[in-house]
């Protein structure tokens, strides 16, 4: 997903991928302020469930519908027009939030399963976003608290301090987990990831190892509403679907 500028400049993508039910402000928030900071475009993407069709189309669907309290038929146009509903009201909230930040942006649809199909259609995209909720509409300081994984590969780095600089934006704290098999590594891993981290933040560090790659992303997510900064290698769509995400943004470089 890049394209060339004018100048021969390749322009790189950060890709959002918004609630299928919901729009908050942080994840579009913190996609905006990093492509400002790295000169990228922004795209949206907006996941139409299929699985809520599936439902709907099923003779003894019903919808209880909020004030009234009255339950109607669930069909299937009625989630066609909750769809273009919840498209327009992400379109409002990107062009805002982007326009404050002078983030260049698009929207795309796409129908399947929320987290999946965005991880799928993120393709060669350098950084996803994946909002599973928790936030509040505070920009970067809406989350508790920031966290990553580090275990020194570049994926990893660009995480870290992708992390640092959102901790500092939003005056949140850090929570850095080094990931290693080889216990003695830790202090270097320690030591490096402090210069990227940068001056101004004391980060909490934990320790973790690679055996069960699919229990790290719920350890950064421990206590929920927290904005998830991991590389590439744990984005893989049984991690990003786990449960214990629920409650958190995750932030993925590639």
């Amino acid at each position: 997903m890049t394209e060339a500028g004018g100048n021969g400049v390749v322009r790189r993508r950060i890709l959002v991928a918004v609630d299928p039910a919901r729009v908050r402000v942080a994840p579009i928030s913190t996609a905006a302020l990093l492509a400002r900071e790295l000169d990228m475009e922004l795209t949206a993407l907006v996941v139409e469930e299929q699985t809520w069709l599936r439902v709907a189309a099923l003779p003894f669907a019903r919808d209880l519908r909020l004030p009234s309290g009255e339950w109607q038929a669930f069909d299937p146009s009625g989630v066609e027009r909750l769809f273009r509903e919840h498209v327009r009201r992400v379109e409002t909230m990107l062009a805002r939030v982007c326009a404050e930040h002078e983030t260049r942006f698009t929207l795309t649809v796409e129908r399947g399963t929320y987290p999946r199909r965005a991880i799928e259609f993120a393709g060669t995209a350098d950084w996803l976003v994946l909002d599973r909720g928790g936030a509040t509409d505070a920009g970067a300081a809406g989350y508790r608290r920031i966290a990553a994984t580090y275990d020194g590969s570049p994926a990893s780095a660009r995480a870290l301090a992708a992390a640092a600089a959102i901790a500092r934006d939003g005056r949140r704290p850090l929570r850095v987990l080094l990931v290693s098999d080889d216990p003695e590594r830790f202090p270097a891993l320690r030591e490096q990831a402090r210069e990227l981290v940068g001056a101004g933040l004391l980060p909490e560090f934990g320790r973790a190892s690679r055996a069960e790659p699919q229990a790290l992303p719920a350890r950064l997510a421990e206590g929920g509403g927290s904005l998830l900064v991991v590389g590439s290698e744990l984005a893989d769509p049984v991690a990003m679907a786990q449960p214990a995400l629920a409650g958190c943004t995750v932030l993925v470089a590639r």
